[in-house]
């Protein structure tokens, strides 16, 4: 009866070990997790008999919205000792979008693809990421957080589930493509916004082999500065390539700003004011020194403070009071210039004696 028992405990251990073996997930950008037996959490799994040969990650800036940017990831991927071909994947990124994700393996389009939340992902991986909050000119850091990502307590992050199929010793393109949504910071301490892409390396680095990374990033015109925690090469106005040698220890980020307006050369926004009061000042002495002595050139100099004003680069709340306040404000002048005026008129009338 004994013997009976124990045979049947090993046939339903076997039968276990076979149903857990089946449900094991392998995951790119990616790595190849499995599902730990004491809590069935998933984690990542770093032998897959999978090599990540080479990677390439392509981020174009759309117009006219330099927030978005369209994101073409290419890996290229070998089967070495894996005697199972087929092989699923998980992808990772900040916000994706469903409708905006495209798949091709060795150029044949792979439709049939599930969302994975945070919630989903393996347990033994997590961002890896400095303090982000650079200004691309000058390179000071910023102030706050950047608006729809949170720099500092940890990063949105989703993936798309997909099965793909490498025969043992051959070797296939993996391509994809997906909308990438920007981190900005629009606060009242730069001239203009500064937005930030983000793209998660770290994952790709539970494949098997040493995998060369190269990067590139093209903006819509020569009027974008940028800075980037990886080193790229300026190789024409418009585009920024890199590569590495192998998976780096931490995400890549890139920060950007347009330079249309910043005729100072700075988007530090105290910095600006300041050179625009110190011109200010200047055309306000020149044109009072000057009407000592002509009069109507001294006015014509003083009537350049207008254009002057123009150079300030107001924060939002002093805006909104200008404009609320600009109704009275100029209601106060025409009393004023009224005033004036009576005055005037009575004292020209008045009778001398």
């Amino acid at each position: 009866m004994k013997s009976k028992n124990t045979n049947k405990s090993a046939l339903i251990f076997f039968f276990v070990i076979i149903f857990m073996a089946a449900g094991i997930l392998t995951y790119a950008n990616a790595a190849a997790p499995y599902q730990r037996p004491s809590d069935n959490a998933l984690v990542f799994d770093d032998d897959t008999g999978m090599v990540l040969v080479e990677e390439w990650i392509y981020f174009r800036i759309a117009e006219p919205r330099n927030r978005d940017a369209e994101v073409e990831v290419i890996y290229r991927l070998k089967n070495e000792t894996r005697e199972l071909s087929t092989i699923d994947l998980l992808f990772i990124a900040p916000y994706l979008d469903e409708e905006e994700i495209s798949i091709f393996l060795d150029n044949v389009q792979i439709t049939d693809f599930i969302m994975k939340k945070a919630d989903k992902l393996p347990e033994n991986w997590e961002v890896s990421l400095e303090m982000a909050g650079i200004d691309p000119i000058g390179q000071r850091p910023l102030q706050r957080d950047f608006s729809n990502w949170d720099f500092y307590s940890g990063w949105s992050k989703e993936g798309f589930q997909f099965t793909i199929d490498i025969p043992k010793g051959e070797t296939k393109e993996l391509k994809m493509n997906y909308t990438s949504r920007s981190g900005y910071y629009a606060y009242d301490d730069v001239v203009n916004n500064v937005y930030t892409q983000l793209y998660y390396l770290t994952p790709a680095s539970f494949w098997n082999g040493n995998a060369r990374v190269n990067m590139s990033i093209e903006f819509p015109s020569d009027k974008f500065a940028i800075y980037t925690n990886m080193p790229l090469e300026k190789v024409s106005p418009t585009l920024y390539q890199g590569s590495l040698d192998k998976i780096p220890d931490e995400e890549w980020f890139f920060n950007y700003v347009d330079k249309t307006g910043l005729i100072f050369f700075t988007n530090n926004r105290t910095v600006h004011n300041r050179i625009a009061l110190s011109i200010l000042i200047l055309v306000l002495v020149a044109g009072l020194l000057t009407r000592r002595k002509h009069k109507l050139a001294g006015t014509l100099v003083l009537l350049l403070l207008l254009p002057v004003l123009l150079l300030f680069r107001f924060a939002y709340g002093t805006m909104f009071l200008l404009m609320f306040f600009a109704p009275v404000i100029v209601g106060v002048a025409i009393i004023a210039l009224v005033i004036r005026y009576l005055v005037y008129r009575k004292l020209k009338n008045k009778p001398l004696g």
